[in-house]
């Protein structure tokens, strides 16, 4: 697992630390440039993603990958529902995290960090990685999602 202590650690060691600081941040700065004019163009037709600085398009899923998001989407979206849990969102909901933007094809939200009304835009800030959320968890969390042709696991 990626720590983050160490790495910045192994960076102080170096003599050409500020070096190393100066352009890491330069691309970092070129990185939100870019992702600030990939929110400009998209639309709400568009499967894309903004992953590591770069845009990324899906292609169209086969019924596989439909069925077993359209059966997790039943399962999620009840239980959440009749435990009154938050918001389960599907289809062009865009998840931002501190540097990539995703659009998974479900995701939930709790209660206690939903802000939103009929009209907000699909687009939610995430303030932790998905790594350190995986880190954080006491256990995985999964579910088995089973379609007539397919078994698919699902573990954060």
């Amino acid at each position: 697992m990626f720590d983050e202590r160490n790495f910045v650690d192994e960076i102080m060691e170096q003599s050409g630390a500020m070096l190393i600081v100066q352009e890491l941040h330069e691309k970092l700065l070129e990185e939100q440039r870019k992702r600030a004019e990939f929110y400009e163009t998209i639309n709400e037709k568009d499967k894309v993603e903004f992953i590591n600085g770069e845009i990324v398009y899906h292609s169209p899923i086969v019924k596989e990958h439909n069925d077993a998001t359209g059966s997790l989407l039943k399962l999620l979206d009840t239980y959440v529902h009749l435990h009154q849990l938050g918001w389960v969102g599907f289809k062009n909901v865009m998840v931002q995290f501190t540097r990539n933007a995703y659009e998974p094809d479900v995701c939930f939200f709790m209660q206690r960090n939903l802000k939103i009304s009929r009209k907000t835009k699909c687009s939610f800030p995430c303030l932790t990685s998905p790594s350190r959320f995986c880190q954080k968890a006491k256990k995985p969390l999964s579910a088995t999602v089973r379609s007539n042709s397919m078994t698919t696991q699902c573990t954060a």
